[in-house]
């Protein structure tokens, strides 16, 4: 999972934990890639994620960059 939230946000201890508990790994975004949301394609192309735990605002700051990605 690429970890965009907040430990503080409630849902996101609840997705980590379950995620953590079900035997998965969690890539937590860095500041440079949460302020970048190129750099958070990128992860989502080098890594081998499967899900992305974010609010909707982080998500919909990378789709001006999404015809750019080779996700």
């Amino acid at each position: 999972m690429l970890f965009v939230t907040a430990l503080s946000f409630d849902l996101s201890v609840f997705d980590g934990l379950g995620l953590l508990g079900a035997g998965g790994s969690i890539h937590i975004a860095t500041e440079d890639e949460i302020s970048d949301p190129a750099r958070l394609l990128r992860a989502l192309a080098d890594e081998p994620l499967t899900s992305w735990d974010s609010a909707l605002a982080a998500l919909e700051q990378t789709v001006p960059f999404l015809a750019e990605a080779t996700v």
